[in-house]
């Protein structure tokens, strides 16, 4: 069994069912590699994702990873950089699977949205 379906499996053992499961295992796994990488000082996490860590709360649990970045482009060869360069972590491939997306303007920010090894995550 691989490390991911294995972190699946301790999350459905903690409480998390199906996608919410893997939702909060690629979400550990993105958090993981942004700190192992030289990207920390270049994002925020907010939203869902915060507010389960904080509570420590199954039932918040969050499918989608609000990010802000901090001087950093948001142009479609950025967020790819950023991607590639969260591949830090052993046995673990991080890539973007989806197309990257404007949403909507939220607080005069654009907000951009990217399916990510199966979770989604948006940044703005």
């Amino acid at each position: 069994m691989g490390i991911v379906a294995s972190l699946i499996r301790q999350a459905e053992e903690s409480g998390y069912q199906g996608a919410n499961a893997t939702a909060k295992v690629c979400q550990d796994i993105i958090l993981k590699a942004i700190a192992e990488s030289d990207l920390s000082r270049n994002v925020t996490i907010k939203g869902g994702v915060v507010m389960r860590e904080m509570t420590s709360d199954v039932r918040r649990a969050t499918q989608d990873m609000d990010i802000d970045f901090i001087r950093y482009s948001l142009s479609d060869d950025s967020i790819d950089s950023f991607i590639t360069r969260l591949n830090v972590l052993d046995d673990v491939v991080i890539r973007r699977i989806g197309d990257i997306t404007e949403l909507s303007q939220q607080g005069g920010e654009n907000v951009y949205q990217s399916k990510v090894s199966g979770s989604t995550l948006r940044v703005g």
